[in-house]
């Protein structure tokens, strides 16, 4: 057995290490547990009264789960299986979660270290363990077995996804998480909640319920045991739905999967039987049983049908049908969703009260249905809605309407009903041009459309959308507003007879295939113009160029919709709150030239809060606004921005004889990749230190839209997510799209990418393997700016291997040197080796890569350069004493090989200043055991 030695000249044995490599010890309990440490009932220790956790039987208990504890920090359910799956880390029969617990509850009872930092190492495994796609697997790194599914049978990924809501929010029995693991949970929870939600069955296109496991690719149903095929079960799917119910904030889709899993577990039950013993106990049977409700565990997934199984792996439709061994050694019925349908269904929002008149755009099998939304909002208009009872809700069904529509009605709703296809409503008018249809008052006219006897210039931006003052508490829901005027032109403006109207200094004809999105084209095309009061938008789209939304409103809520365009693409006057939206620059065809996001009147103010900022890679750095009134009045709060240069170092600019400096425009808590943003070249007075008052409810004020609370709190946005290593320390990944990892130790047949897992190490050098790894994802290869950040903990070489394709290295590796070293791919792909020495503390920028599709993104190795060190009876130098050096020594003695300096230094154990057969005695004692150390 070889042993390593410590810092110190001297080695002791852990005090952990009582137990042989082939089976973990605990020591007897009160309790279940043995010495054996087979299939513990963890959770009959997790029920403990709290003070149990700081008697010396849990800590002996801790003690034991430690030194269970794999090196990727999990642990096994059965600790006496040393080979073959079970042999690793599981989230099965309660393993790990349940250990993490433990750990935890006997630190906070005790204060002791040791066990926090052994609770910590398996969060991190549950934490980096979850596939992309939000799953957990049965068995960690276990690949082409059914342990690596997704797996919901026996609670596991429930189990864990309720211990990470408590890292996440710090509290139970992890109080003493920090931020940056809260962080890394939250974005876990919020993952593993959309696999749920995308693993639910459908069955004749309605929502069921779950599998006990599901494809880790495809999400699909999938086999476990030969007796287990791909069904819907009943018994784990109440495990999810009760934690669905459980959550705190659940939006009309989580709601909708409880609802359809409840409605499917009542459409499936069996009354009238009952599921137990014969009289002599020699076989279970199904009998009548009046007033009896249960359930058969699984059903198939064409028809919902109780479905059975034996060990041949066959389909069974009747229990009877199978063999005796597995009728009775199987729970194929059960009452485990009665509890669920009796809680009954959930309101979805708005269900709670009913009201209003609905009316319907583009479906055929509605009695008031209108062939254009305009009819449907001429008809409202006839309604005349005073209240909220009285709102008007126009469903539209997805599509594109071509049409110009104005609504100066109150209470009036738009809505897609089908949030993943689109409603677009688009029109084409932009200023400076002239066309047939403009009406007297500057809008479409259908009567002036079709005379065709003159043309006139549109008013208000040509705005697709009009909300005219009239038109108050009007709310759009997964609508897409857009003015093509700037994107592209339309057989329907051509024959309108678009021309330039000769008042604008502007020279650009437009034709059938234009490039109306070049920089010379641009001008002024509204996809909307809010004039009335209180109007609220809850994840809508709004496409333009130039001036794209037009607030003139009181107030107005936006939450979580994309606007996009170039210039002054949010302008006007009002309070307005844009909260978690992406403000998106378009850019230009032709040219890499930034816009501004804002221009606003000096009327009101803008709170944009949360929002992300983003551009096409052709985009130029832009501002976040300009005054179009002297004291304009917009803040920016906790916004990210897509990469750091994507705002100007001024921030914003002057417009119409307004200096920036002299309007109310503020600043704070700006990031780009999870890092602060350099403010210092901002515009005077504008970056903010704190955010006190900078909110979106002092924004608000007494009024409370209704998208307020709709779907999500109003919490700033999550710390970035951090990886932690031994050599790395917070590496911070640019957006979230991607995932990181660290593969401790890197060897030959190793996965290269954490997104491409055919992709593996043919062969490494010798300096770079056994290594500290950063697994980047090959697709970030595209990501624009920095993509990653991170601190070394101590002195290092860090090597980049470089795709050999990518040449010259991109700027941010000015400080790597090429060192000649090469490792080799699966796929033929040959990556040169660039090192350069960093030092405890130094920090290191990963920047982009490359753009190209032909090349695969750089890969990163750390080598921690250790100082030269005396320790007795190595003397090889590899940082173990065994035979090796027992060899060494005899070849010395022999006078068949020399030593020098530490080497030397090394080989006098007794430190007699000689070396010698007494040596040489002592490090055979060490090495066979009989001595723990030298001295």
């Amino acid at each position: 057995m070889k042993r390593k030695l410590g810092h110190g000249i001297g080695f002791a044995v852990a005090a952990c290490m009582l137990f042989s490599s082939g089976a973990g010890y605990l020591p007897q309990m009160t309790g279940s547990i043995t010495a054996s440490a087979e299939q513990v009932d963890w959770r009959s220790y997790l029920n403990k009264e709290a003070s149990w956790y700081s008697s010396s039987e849990a800590t002996s208990l801790a003690d034991s789960i430690m030194s269970m504890q794999l090196s990727d920090g999990g642990w096994r359910k059965d600790n006496t299986i040393t080979e073959g799956s079970w042999a690793k880390s599981t989230i099965d029969n309660d393993a790990t979660w349940s250990q993490i617990r433990i750990l935890s509850k006997v630190y906070n009872a005790t204060g002791t270290d040791k066990y926090r930092q052994s609770a910590l190492r398996g969060i991190d495994l549950l934490i980096n363990g979850q596939y992309d796609n939000g799953g957990w697997p049965q068995v960690f790194g276990d690949p082409g077995t059914y342990h690596a599914h997704i797996t919901y049978n026996d609670t596991a990924m429930v189990a864990v996804l309720r211990l990470l809501q408590e890292v996440a929010n710090c509290s139970g029995d992890f109080t003493y998480i920090d931020s940056s693991y809260a962080s890394r949970a939250q974005v876990a929870v919020h993952n593993g909640i959309e696999c749920i939600l995308n693993t639910q069955i459908t069955v004749n296109g309605e929502l069921t319920a779950w599998g006990q496991q599901h494809d880790e690719y495809t999400l699909a149903p999938a086999a476990a045991r030969a007796y287990e095929l791909p069904s819907i079960c009943t018994a784990e799917s109440v495990g999810i739905v009760d934690f669905l119910r459980s959550l705190p904030d659940k939006d009309e889709r989580i709601i909708r999967s409880i609802n359809a899993a409840v409605k499917w577990f009542d459409a499936v039950k069996i009354e009238g039987k009952k599921w137990d013993w014969n009289s002599d106990k020699s076989d279970k049977i199904l009998t009548d049983a009046s007033g009896s409700t249960i359930w058969a565990r699984f059903y198939d997934l064409q028809n919902s049908k109780p479905l059975f199984s034996d060990r041949d792996g066959q389909a069974y439709t009747d229990v009877s049908q199978i063999s005796l061994e597995r009728r009775t050694g199987y729970s194929w019925y059960g009452t485990w969703p009665e509890k669920n349908v009796k809680q009954g269904l959930l309101p979805l929002p708005g269900e709670d009260v009913v009201y209003g008149t609905h009316l319907y755009v583009g479906y055929a099998d509605q009695a008031a249905n209108y062939a254009t939304i305009q009819q449907a909002v001429d008809a409202a208009a006839l309604l005349s809605p005073m209240t909220e009872a009285e709102r008007v809700f126009i469903h539209i069904a997805p599509g594109t309407y071509r049409e110009q529509v104005l609504v100066n009605t109150p209470f009036i709703s738009f809505v897609n009903d089908t949030p993943d296809m689109e409603v677009k409503i688009t029109w084409y008018y932009g200023i400076g041009y002239q066309y047939y249809s403009v009406g007297d008052n500057g809008y479409y006219s259908a009567e002036k459309a079709a005379a065709k006897s003159g043309k006139a210039t549109p008013v208000r931006w040509g705005s697709a959308v009009g909300l005219k003052s009239g038109a108050k508490y009007f709310r759009a829901e997964y609508i897409t507003f857009e003015n093509s005027f700037n994107r592209y032109v339309t057989d329907e403006e051509l024959a309108d007879g678009v021309e330039l109207n000769g008042k604008e200094n502007i020279t650009f004809q437009r034709y059938a295939g234009a490039d109306v999105s070049r920089k010379e084209a641009t001008e002024r095309g509204a996809a909307i113009a809010v004039e009335g009061d209180y109007s609220e938008f809850y994840k809508c789209t709004f496409l333009g160029s130039q001036d794209t939304l037009y607030t003139k409103g009181s107030q107005g809520y936006f939450r979580e919709c994309v606007i996009e365009g170039n210039t002054d693409y949010i302008f006007g006057q009002g309070d307005m709150v844009f909260q978690a939206c992406e403000l998106r620059f378009k850019g230009y065809s032709d040219k890499q030239v930034g816009g501004y996001i804002t221009a606003k009147t000096s009327s009101g103010k803008y709170l944009l809060y949360g929002c992300n900022v983003t551009a096409a890679q052709s985009v130029a750095a832009g501002y976040f606004g300009r005054p179009w009134g002297e004291t304009a009045d917009v803040a920016f709060v906790n916004t990210t921005l897509q990469r750091g240069d994507l705002i100007t170092a001024a921030g914003w600019t002057s417009m119409s004889g307004h200096a920036p400096e002299n309007a109310n425009f503020k600043e704070y808590n700006t990031t780009a990749g999870g890092a602060p943003v350099n403010t210092s070249g901002r515009v005077a007075g504008t970056v903010r230190s704190s955010g006190e008052g900078l909110d979106v409810l002092t924004y608000l004020g007494s009024w409370e839209p209704y998208y307020l609370n709709f779907r999500q709190d109003l919490t700033p946005p999550p710390e970035p997510v951090t990886i932690e290593g031994v050599l790395v320390q917070g590496l911070t990944p640019s957006g979230t799209e991607y995932k990181w990892a660290i593969d401790p130790s890197i060897q030959v047949g190793d996965l290269i990418y954490t997104d491409r897992d055919a992709m593996t190490y043919l062969s490494l050098p010798e300096e770079i393997i056994g290594c500290e790894a950063i697994l980047t994802p090959c697709s970030a290869k595209n990501y624009t700016g920095t993509q990653a950040y991170f601190t070394v903990t101590k002195d290092c070489e860090v090597y980049v291997g470089l795709d050999s394709r990518v040449d010259p290295a991109p700027s941010w590796m000015a400080d790597f040197t090429a060192t000649g070293l090469e490792a080799q791919n699966s796929q033929d792909v040959t990556y040169k080796l660039y090192k350069a020495d960093l030092s405890a503390g130094d920090s290191v920028t990963l920047g982009m890569n490359t753009t190209s599709s032909y090349s695969t993104n750089y890969t990163v190795y750390l080598k921690e350069v250790r100082a030269e060190a005396t320790a007795l009876g190595d003397v090889d130098r590899n940082d173990v004493v065994d035979v090796f050096d027992m060899a060494v020594y005899k070849r010395y003695l022999t006078g068949k090989e020399e030593l020098t300096g530490t080497a030397l230094a090394n080989a006098d154990v007794n430190r007699d200043g000689t070396v010698d057969a007494e040596d040489l005695a002592l490090v055979q004692d060490f090495v066979h055991g009989k001595i723990r150390t030298f001295g």
